[in-house]
């Protein structure tokens, strides 16, 4: 056994039931997103309730039911150093976003300004979701799918069927909210795979952290240059 990966302590039992309440917790954000919009609110906070959840079930569960610790999850050093770690998250999601964000056509057709950003963006009723993007759903999907789910899939399928089966996962979290890109289902088997090179959840982190950035900065760019057009 891997002492990065040390046999886990909760059950296939267990990832069903995570799996169940992170559904219901997705229909509930549904239903009180239609809510905030028939009442003119704004429907980032039942987002950012949403992925709250997502990682703080897991990791109530994993304390407080299996009495294991937050290093169980990944939450650890890993294999290497945290700045070399954090180097490779950034990496990762720069990378990420390169291939599937389109970045250089979207760099050279719009300008990217401070107070656009701010007035598309920072200043408005979205702002639930640019946390919920930003700080939030990288740190609470991380802990689920990589930190949680993947342990026991790849203890008992293996590493390659592991890596497939959080991904499919992550995928279908994200279709669930309409989401639906063949970009989400590589973003979650890079994920996992950098989970396994490192041992640590920390760069998976930062490069979901830094991909989620990219790509709302892009589209931001991206309705710039509409909007100029």
């Amino acid at each position: 056994m891997n002492s990065y990966f040390p046999k886990c302590r909760w059950s296939i039992y267990d990832v069903a039931a995570i799996a169940l309440i992170t559904l219901c917790s997705l229909c509930i954000e549904r239903w009180l997103m239609r809510l905030a919009t028939q009442r003119g609110i704004s429907s980032g906070i039942p987002v950012l309730v949403s992925e709250l959840m997502v990682g703080l079930v897991p990791i109530v569960w994993v304390l407080l039911i299996r009495r294991a610790g937050l290093s169980d999850l990944g939450l650890k050093r890993g294999r290497w150093s945290l700045q070399r770690t954090t180097g490779i998250g950034l990496i990762t999601g720069v990378t990420l976003a390169a291939i599937f964000g389109d970045m250089a056509r979207l760099f050279f057709s719009a300008k990217l300004t401070v107070s656009y950003l701010l007035a598309t963006f920072i200043l408005t009723p979205t702002s639930g979701y640019l946390i919920s993007a930003w700080i939030v759903g990288p740190i609470s999907e991380e802990v689920c799918f990589r930190g949680f789910f993947y342990p026991i899939f790849r203890q008992k399928f293996g590493i390659e069927a592991g890596l497939l089966i959080q991904s499919a996962m992550f995928y279908g979290f994200h279709a669930f909210n309409s989401e639906l890109s063949i970009a989400t289902l590589l973003c979650g088997l890079a994920y996992g795979l950098l989970y396994e090179l490192t041992g640590s959840l920390y760069p998976c982190i930062v490069g979901h952290s830094i991909y989620n950035f990219i790509i709302v900065v892009l589209t931001a760019l991206q309705k710039a240059a509409q909007h100029t057009t």
